[in-house]
């Protein structure tokens, strides 16, 4: 298990290196939901050995780039980048998805979890 809290400071770099020692899958989750995106903030961390990351790090080199799933963007934006949700306070916009390799490890869902019981509830209060 990985057991670690840093927080963000401010026009600062934080550095963390670790050396992982059991191959497996680890989700990584954020643990302080003090705002609008952070129950999003989960990852998947894969500790391969040097032979199956190196393939796998052959394979991603091959692969054209793609933007990469990033839950709080999609449930921001709806699928409509110039339409943001209206959430009534104010919130920060996520970033837009990086453009990467290998955009979701085989396996991980992309839908975004509740995506059908939020969009009724909008839909329900004028919203949506």
């Amino acid at each position: 298990a990985f057991r670690l809290k840093q927080d963000i400071l401010p026009k600062r770099t934080i550095d963390l290196e670790f050396t992982p020692i059991l191959e497996g899958k680890y989700r990584l989750e954020d643990s302080q939901f003090s705002g609008t995106y952070f129950a999003a903030m989960q990852a998947d961390v894969l500790v391969d050995s040097i032979d199956t990351y190196q393939s796998w790090l052959k394979q991603a080199a091959a692969t054209k780039p793609t933007p990469a799933f990033n839950q709080a963007y999609s449930e921001y934006y709806r699928g409509e980048p110039d339409k943001p949700v209206e959430v009534g306070w104010a919130s920060v916009p996520p970033a837009k998805p990086p453009m990467v390799n290998q955009p979701t490890p085989q396996g991980i869902d992309q839908e975004v979890p509740g995506k059908k019981g939020i969009e009724k509830d909008m839909k329900e209060a004028g919203k949506g």
